[in-house]
């Protein structure tokens, strides 16, 4: 009797593009995830979009004039204490700060 060997590929084994495809998007989604966790430019570009006025609940990107500080996300909150004009004012704080935002102009907030 010969012996034969194994017959290659099993039957049982997927398709050599089926495995191809699926190591290409799980290599291509590893790389969108790390790329958003090394680079806020990339994360901005990814999750969020430009808007003309800022609002409780946005978001913004708060991008320091030291060189060797990093960007910050930070969300736009309402106070509940402070007003002007009988109205709340919309701050958020980055890099240890406050920051308020009056008529879309942002102004750092003076401590007394």
């Amino acid at each position: 009797e010969e012996d034969e060997g194994p017959q290659l590929p099993l039957p049982i084994l997927p398709d050599f593009w089926a495995v191809f495809a699926f190591f290409v998007t799980a290599l291509l989604h590893a790389l969108l995830e790390l790329c958003q966790h090394w680079s806020i430019d990339f994360k901005t570009f990814i999750q969020y979009k430009e808007v003309s006025t800022v609002r409780e609940g946005a978001y913004v990107k708060v991008v320091p004039r030291d060189p060797h500080a990093t960007a910050e996300i930070v969300r736009v909150e309402r106070s509940r204490r402070y007003k002007v004009g009988g109205e709340s004012v919309l701050w958020f704080s980055a890099h240890k700060r406050r920051y308020e935002v009056v008529d879309n102009a942002v102004a750092k907030i003076q401590m007394p």
